[in-house]
């Protein structure tokens, strides 16, 4: 008795639609903290030592991942990619 609008969350394709919608917004919201990283960046240049050599970025083969895995993990690349800058810059301030 448990059919498609009765699994508690609604049919998947109601769910589509609102899951894309905040997929589009994610990565609305990841290029505005990039772009702001790189503004605050260029801002503070000028009390930033030099940047330390920074290690390989992991290459390693992944398994092939459904196309919203794909997506939520190419964003949350993007995220560890601006919060690692951010550490860069805090530890890089000479006051």
């Amino acid at each position: 008795m448990n059919g498609p609008m009765m699994d508690g969350g609604g049919c998947k394709a109601e769910r589509e639609p609102e899951v894309r919608n905040w997929m589009a917004r994610l990565e609305k919201e990841l290029a505005r903290a990039a772009e702001l990283h790189d503004r605050m960046r260029d801002r503070i240049s000028c009390v930033l030592r030099d940047q330390p050599p920074c290690c390989g970025e992991d290459t390693s083969p992944e398994k092939q991942l459904t196309p919203l895995a794909g997506e939520i993990r190419e964003c949350v690349r993007k995220l560890d990619n601006l919060s690692s800058g951010y550490e860069s810059l805090l530890v890089r301030i000479e006051l």
